[in-house]
């Protein structure tokens, strides 16, 4: 499968420098209550749309133009959502991504893998949610405006159910500063996301997947994947 596809749906393996600043995530107990505000406006959702747009890579961009490119893709998001806290940030996305799974019967059980994903990529780059949930390239099943992407879920959450459990489990995590999988588990791969994309890329055929807790059942909605040296 070519990668440039597959970077549509996977957490792709990233090898960027972890020496970042070191950040406090703050929280609020109003993140857990019920769905945030909605952010549903046109003109903003115009806005990201264009951000988007105007910062794809182009074939013939240089190293340098492609790197200030996808710094900038999600500038549109980080307007729009600039007035909330870490927490928000983090439950916002594991919300999405479990939406974007398409597996709904198993929602709770998806979402604990979820957030315990995400939230070893924040422990990993020193508690810093928005260098996670903001990471070129990464989480465009929530992020990217293709069809079966989560991008109005992940701006206006209004599923109040799975809103307070996966709030309570990001809780939990950043509480804890763990989760249930091993810290090096930072990969998962959606199989029924897209019928596009139907198995992890092959370049994960070396990463040992984490079946710690998850059913056969469950494996065929979502699988997750150890990367050891993960910044």
């Amino acid at each position: 499968m070519n990668l440039l596809v597959t970077l549509f749906l996977f957490i792709a393996i990233d090898l960027t420098d972890a020496n970042a600043e070191v950040k406090t995530s703050t929280m609020s107990p109003q993140s857990q209550s019920q769905p945030p505000l909605c952010v549903d406006d046109p003109k903003i959702l115009e806005n990201i749309q264009q951000t988007l747009d105007a910062n794809q890579p182009a074939k013939g961009d240089s190293k340098a133009v492609k790197k200030k490119k996808q710094a900038r893709r999600y500038d549109g998001y980080k307007q729009a959502l600039a007035s909330i806290d870490d927490q928000e940030l983090f439950t916002r996305l594991a919300y999405a991504e479990t939406l974007a799974a398409n597996c709904a019967q198993q929602n709770a059980q998806i979402a604990t893998r979820i957030v315990n994903v995400i939230g070893n990529r924040v422990q990993k780059r020193n508690g810093d949610v928005k260098s996670v949930v903001y990471q070129p390239s990464q989480f465009a099943s929530s992020l990217h405006t293709y069809g079966s992407a989560k991008f109005k879920d992940f701006l206006c959450p209004k599923d109040e159910t799975l809103w307070k459990d996966v709030s309570t489990k990001v809780q939990n995590f950043m509480t804890k500063g763990s989760g249930d999988l091993s810290s090096d588990t930072v990969n998962y791969f959606l199989y029924k996301h897209d019928k596009r994309w139907t198995k992890e890329p092959d370049s994960w055929s070396k990463l040992a997947e984490n079946t710690s807790g998850a059913s056969s059942e469950l494996r065929t909605c979502l699988r997750t994947f150890d990367v050891p040296n993960w910044k």
